[in-house]
């Protein structure tokens, strides 16, 4: 069965959506790029790097966490359960971005493979889609990467 472009097809055999896919790769941008800004563009360019993949780490945590909040809303069981747990990753965020930076880029880290294991736990109970920690695993493992080489950079500069 071949998948159209809404995914629609993958999504009834178990397939990642391709659409997901594509797109999950393109947010890996930024990861990637703040990543490698760090290790190779000039000292005065890091703090503003640094705040980007803080920023964007912030952001794509806490609509990682609105996955929980979507899947819920049509289903009155557990949906206060996963409503709480879908904002704790926005407010987590939000904190980290407080932090300095390398102790923030470890923390951001930490938290997209903790988001992960519950990502594969609520898919295996039947609360996420089959194919989602399909198209999580190999993003995170880029994501986590991203951010520990960051951390990396960012201590190996001393920039805190």
């Amino acid at each position: 069965m071949s998948s159209d472009a809404s995914g629609t097809a993958a999504e009834t055999d178990g397939r990642v959506p391709t659409v997901a896919a594509l797109l999950g790769a393109g947010g890996l941008i930024p990861f990637v790029l703040g990543a490698a800004g760090l290790w190779l563009a000039a000292p005065e360019l890091h703090a503003r790097i640094a705040s980007a993949l803080s920023g964007w780490s912030a952001v794509i945590l806490a609509f990682m966490g609105a996955v929980h909040w979507g899947a819920r809303l049509d289903r009155e069981d557990g949906r206060a359960r996963a409503m709480t747990i879908s904002v704790l990753p926005a407010i987590a965020g939000w904190l980290m971005m407080m932090q300095p930076p390398v102790t923030g880029t470890w923390q951001f880290a930490v938290a997209f493979g903790a988001l992960y294991l519950l990502d594969r736990r609520e898919a295996a109970a039947g609360r996420l889609p089959a194919w989602y920690p399909r198209l999580r695993r190999p993003l995170t493992a880029v994501v986590v990467a991203s951010l520990v080489a960051a951390g990396s950079a960012l201590r190996a500069h001393g920039a805190g």
